[in-house]
């Protein structure tokens, strides 16, 4: 999988190349649906090259290199922009893992079915996660 950028971890002991690593840690720098006060995606370093203003396609490239980690038998841990980008991870994890139950710390629940008439929000992301699992 070289498509992953190599970025210094080193201050947090990430020294490892993908090949070696059991955990591969990506950033998903997206901001798209954020509502409050935008600049998430600047929050982390930017793994991923994700498309500003598509939100399904930069849904679909988590979700695919989420799945892409998995299939390498390795554990992925994504570091976020907005909520939004947890669901494509969430998924992936739970086609892999159906026992999956997921533990939701926030402020907000993120439980609204729809967001300015958007099904996919970083407000309704808990919704759309609970779809799946149920």
């Amino acid at each position: 999988m070289n498509k992953f950028k190599k970025v210094d971890l080193s201050f947090q002991s990430c020294t490892s190349e993908y090949k070696e690593a059991d955990v591969v840690i990506f950033s998903c720098p997206m901001d798209a649906t954020t509502s409050y006060r935008p600049g998430t995606r600047f929050a982390d370093i930017g793994d991923l090259d994700l498309p500003i203003g598509d939100v399904k396609v930069a849904l679909d490239n988590i979700y695919d290199t989420t799945k892409a980690i998995l299939s390498d038998d390795k554990k992925p841990m994504m570091i976020g922009g907005e909520h939004l980008v947890t669901y494509p991870v969430v998924k992936a994890v739970y086609e892999s893992h159906p026992d999956l139950h997921v533990i939701h710390l926030d402020a907000h629940t993120d439980l609204r079915d729809e967001f300015f008439g958007m099904k996919f929000s970083h407000a309704t992301v808990i919704r759309r996660i609970h779809d799946f699992l149920g």
